[in-house]
């Protein structure tokens, strides 16, 4: 990747303690009231991928899987992007797919580079994060780094249920800084960023004011300022905004 999400510095240091530390939480990730969380988290993680000729074929099961599933807003939400994706160019979808996120750092699809950029704080999250998939006998994609939030996801989805929170207690920040910006542009995939957020706990008004600063400047280059990474915990995004009609209102916590 262009935007140096794809590389990294190891740390060195114990992966486990370093990765609960940037929780900062007792209760991270996921709300208690949303029934379908691990199918609804499966199916962004593949949606969420580089479209192409396999994934346009899945549409059709996907978006029957997602018309069985209870969650109005959530569901609408990944049901608008599959709209989209089903009547656009294929083409135009996968070079504006390229850079949207391989190309800029403020849009990089790898939870930790848009925490800790290119620091050290990078390395620790991403040893720690390999330290809960090997808890859990999970083996990633060896094509990205395990901070890539469509294997965060899919890990999510099928880990048990104190492993899924913390993972997506990682997540959260980066997915709150990501919406922002896509939302900014006008990015189709605004929406399928969302989807998750709406499937976690509200964040505290201290890690708003981080998940602001990430917005303003983009990815960290120093670490100055961001030594204590448990300063950073859940987050969803600034504001909230419903991509699709629905029947009744969602659990926003903006």
């Amino acid at each position: 990747m262009t935007s140096g999400a794809g590389t990294t510095r190891h740390s060195g240091s114990d992966g486990r303690s370093n990765f609960a530390g940037l929780s900062g939480i007792e209760r991270p990730g996921l709300r208690d009231d949303q029934p379908d969380w691990r199918e609804l988290l499966a199916l962004a993680s593949l949606l969420a991928e580089y479209p192409d000729e396999s994934l346009l074929a899945d549409l059709p099961t996907i978006r029957a899987a997602l018309a069985a599933l209870a969650d109005c807003q959530v569901r609408g939400r990944l049901l608008t992007f599959v709209d989209w994706l089903a009547i656009a160019d294929l083409g135009l979808a996968q070079e504006a797919y390229v850079a949207t996120f391989d190309q800029s750092r403020r849009h990089a699809l790898y939870a930790s580079y848009v925490v800790h950029g290119d620091t050290r704080g990078r390395g620790s999250a991403l040893a720690g994060l390999k330290a809960v998939y090997r808890s859990q006998g999970f083996t990633p994609s060896p094509n990205n780094l395990p901070d890539y939030l469509p294997t965060m996801w899919r890990f999510a989805a099928q880990a048990d249920r104190a492993s899924a929170d913390q993972v997506m207690g990682l997540a959260q920040p980066a997915l709150a800084v990501l919406v922002a910006g896509l939302r900014a542009a006008g990015s189709p995939w605004v929406g399928l960023l969302t989807a998750p957020l709406d499937l976690m706990r509200p964040l505290d008004d201290a890690t708003l004011t981080r998940v602001a600063q990430l917005i303003a400047d983009g990815p960290p280059t120093e670490t100055v300022g961001w030594d204590d990474a448990s300063q950073l915990s859940r987050s969803g995004p600034p504001t909230r905004q419903a991509d699709a009609p629905c029947s009744q209102e969602g659990n926003a916590h903006a």
